[in-house]
C-alpha cells in the first residue's frame, strides 16, 4: 500500500506544472554505454560512452569517460577522467565520480559528481529509486532525481520524479524523468537508455 501511494504521489507531481505553464519543454533522449571489468579483489576498470541528447542533430555531442572502479556485490564507486566530444573534437576535459548502491530491496541510490575544467562547472546529480514491482525478475521502480550545476558561484538546478525499469535483455535499462527547472523558461523531460556489460 505504501509503495502504491508513493507511486501515485511521484507521478502526480508533474501535473502541478500545468498550473503555471512555461514557454516550452526540452525533451532529451540520453543513450549510455557502461562497462566494468573487475578482478576478484573488487578493483577494476570502468568506462562510459554517453550521448547526452541523441535528438540534437545540429551539434553532435558525446562524453567518453574511463578510470578505476571499486566494487562489492551490489555497490560500486568509479573515479574517472574523460572529455566532451563535439563532433570528432576533444572539447572539454572532465573529472568524474559515479556511485551506485542497490543492496537494499527497498531503495536504490545512484550519484554522480562531475567537474568541467573548461567551463569551471561542478555538476552533482543524485537519484533515488524505490523498486515497487518485479516482473519476471526485472525491477520496475519510481523515485526522484536532480541535476545541480555550480558555475563560478552561480547555481542552477532541476528536480523531479523518475520511472525506471529493467528490460528483458540483461544489462538493459530504460528510465524517464521530468525535471522542474526553476531557473529556466522550460522544464526537461528526459529518457535514458542504458546498456551495461
Amino acid at each position: 500500500m505504501t509503495r502504491t501511494m508513493v507511486s501515485i504521489l511521484v507521478f502526480c507531481l508533474p501535473l502541478s506544472a500545468l498550473a503555471e505553464p512555461k514557454e516550452g519543454m526540452d525533451y532529451q533522449f540520453r543513450f549510455l554505454l557502461h562497462a566494468q571489468r573487475v578482478a576478484s579483489n573488487g578493483i577494476g576498470v570502468a568506462g562510459w560512452g554517453i550521448v547526452p541528447d541523441a535528438l540534437n542533430t545540429k551539434t553532435p555531442v558525446g562524453v567518453i569517460l574511463g578510470g578505476v572502479v571499486f566494487k562489492q556485490k551490489d555497490r560500486w564507486v568509479e573515479g574517472m577522467v574523460g572529455t566532451f566530444l563535439n563532433g570528432h573534437k576533444v572539447d572539454d576535459p572532465l573529472l568524474d565520480i559515479r556511485a551506485s548502491d542497490t543492496r537494499s530491496k527497498m531503495v536504490h541510490f545512484f550519484g554522480e559528481a562531475r567537474y568541467s575544467l573548461k567551463t569551471d562547472t561542478l555538476m552533482v546529480s543524485p537519484a533515488i529509486t524505490f523498486p515497487i514491482y518485479t516482473v519476471q525478475g526485472k525491477m520496475i521502480g519510481v523515485g526522484a532525481e536532480s541535476d545541480m550545476f555550480l558555475t563560478r558561484g552561480r547555481l542552477r538546478y532541476g528536480l523531479g520524479p523518475r520511472l525506471a525499469f529493467q528490460l528483458p535483455i540483461k544489462g538493459w535499462t530504460f528510465a524517464t524523468a521530468y525535471q522542474f527547472q526553476p531557473e529556466q523558461d522550460y522544464d526537461i523531460l528526459r529518457s535514458y537508455f542504458v546498456i551495461s556489460f
